[in-house]
């Protein structure tokens, strides 16, 4: 038996058994990769709408998996919440998703509803733009409030 297989011009190595082994753990994100330059990100409609339902989904999954953990250690209820192993994977994996979507609109990048703009003069214009709305709603609330 030979250790390839051979289909039209591509040559694809023989699988084992033994080849497949499960991850000794899931792959890690690294929490110190950040942008740490000036920049903007500005967030039409619906990603703004896909952000706020991602961090409302992670949210509720994270509730879920709370509960299951307080009646795992607490035996007296009536209706603990009991998921097995693979669900409790399935809504990690869930939590995940949610996240990375947030995270795709919030960097600005892979989405048509997000334009993103890092230093140079359309940085510069969006930051003005975001200052000259922030100062005239402050003034506007202070005005509101002395009256």
């Amino acid at each position: 038996m030979t250790d390839t297989i051979k289909t039209n011009e591509n040559v694809i190595p023989r699988r084992r058994a033994s080849d497949w082994q499960k991850p000794p753990s899931a792959a890690l994100g690294n929490v110190f990769d950040w942008f740490d330059g000036y920049g903007a990100v500005i967030l039409e409609e619906r990603a703004r709408a896909r952000v706020s339902a991602a961090l409302n989904g992670a949210k509720t999954i994270a509730d879920v998996l709370m509960q299951a953990a307080i009646d795992r250690e607490e035996d007296d209820q009536d209706s603990p919440l009991r998921l097995s192993e693979s669900a409790e994977q399935g809504l990690l994996a869930a939590l995940a998703s949610c996240l990375e979507v947030a995270e795709v609109h919030s960097l600005g990048v892979g989405s048509i509803w997000t334009t993103c703009a890092r230093d140079g003069e359309e940085a510069d214009a969006i930051a003005a733009t975001v200052r000259s709305i922030n100062v005239a709603r402050y003034r506007k609330e202070a005005g509101k409030g002395g009256a």
